[in-house]
């Protein structure tokens, strides 16, 4: 099922699907917008500190340098005030293409997951597939009873907002 975030015509359409081989959960976004920003807004710490979070949370510290091994990590605080951090090491980077690393949440500190995000230019519109690899069904399933699908919506249509102020 697609939906479609945002208003007037640059809106990014968003869909989800749960394959049962990998264990994942796959998020395509079909942003309206060229290849070019849509790299920057997904490497750039400047500007992952802008989108990259659920409605209503705020990144208080990004580390993102995207590169073979190198680590990442990122900070947020809830509406509640309570921080937390996202962290991994990147496993493979292709420049306009694709981004490969470990993800980590700080809560949940055993379960190791692995994110890919590739990135397909067509005319000014880019496809983003971002596809998240569990360990176990069971893992997957919390994700989703904790609020995936919002928080990765929301987490959607803040980026959708800063590709449209970006040029």
């Amino acid at each position: 099922m697609w939906r479609r975030l945002g208003v007037g015509t640059a809106v990014i359409h968003i869909s989800f699907e749960a394959p049962a081989d990998p264990i994942a959960l796959v998020v395509t976004e079909r942003a309206p917008f060229p290849l070019a920003r849509v790299w920057r807004a997904h490497t750039e710490a400047l500007y992952l500190q802008h989108w990259w979070a659920p409605t209503d949370y705020v990144n208080v510290a990004v580390d993102f340098d995207p590169a073979p091994g190198r680590p990442w990590r990122i900070s947020q605080r809830d509406p509640q005030g309570n921080e937390f951090a996202f962290y991994g090491r990147f496993d493979a980077v292709e420049p306009m293409r694709l981004i490969s690393a470990t993800f980590v949440s700080e809560i949940f500190a055993d379960i190791t997951t692995h994110l890919t995000i590739e990135f397909d230019a067509s005319d000014d519109s880019t496809t983003i597939t971002t596809t998240q690899v569990f360990p176990e069904e069971y893992q997957r399933t919390g994700y989703f009873d904790l609020g995936a699908i919002e928080r990765l919506t929301g987490a959607s249509k803040r980026l959708n907002a800063l590709l449209k102020q970006m040029s």
